[in-house]
């Protein structure tokens, strides 16, 4: 998995080198190494809803940010996963430092915040995979055996599948070919 990450992140994955954590002053909170790994998570992996949590919490931090107090004092008020989202106010050039990939990182912030944010963020939750069971026609009990039936056949027979007519008249078949087997 750190290859496909790595592909995503391209030579930009030694981008953290010099990056201040967002306890330094000159953070101003920021949790710009937090940010960046959101947006390698979702290029890489898919994890929309993963990431999308983690920046909602950021969105309450930055709520309680005030700029007139100095960044340990803020930081004293944040809860169990600290630091800002990505701030357009803020000025970068004193975060970032000399850092080489500075107009990278602000760049895939902006981006990262463009996606995930709960106010608009354009990234929707399509889930990808679930392990969760699922009822094959409403009031169909899920058991064990029509599970692993169902994953047998390829979702003709047992949970899911459908009633179609294909469906119907493959199971028939399927059926018909078991039975035989049991006589012989």
């Amino acid at each position: 998995m750190d290859d496909i990450y790595h592909r995503a992140m391209g030579s930009f994955a030694d981008f953290w080198r010099g990056v201040p954590t967002m306890w330094e002053e000159r953070s101003q909170g920021i949790a710009v190494s937090h940010i960046v790994w959101l947006w390698g998570l979702v290029k890489a992996y898919g994890m929309v809803e993963f990431a999308k949590n983690r920046y909602k919490s950021m969105e309450k931090e930055n709520a309680k940010w005030k700029n007139k107090k100095d960044t340990l004092t803020n930081i004293g008020n944040f809860s169990f996963n600290p630091g800002r989202h990505w701030e357009p106010k803020v000025d970068y050039d004193i975060v970032l430092g000399d850092n080489k990939h500075k107009d990278l990182i602000v760049e895939r912030m902006e981006e990262t915040h463009h996606w995930l944010n709960s106010k608009d963020g354009i990234l929707k939750i399509a889930q990808a995979y679930t392990f969760v069971t699922w009822e094959s026609y409403p009031g169909d009990d899920v058991t064990v055996p029509s599970v692993i039936a169902q994953n047998l056949t390829g979702g003709l027979i047992g949970a899911g599948g459908g009633k179609s007519l294909k469906n119907r008249k493959m199971s028939s078949q399927m059926r018909s070919f078991f039975q035989e087997e049991r006589k012989e």
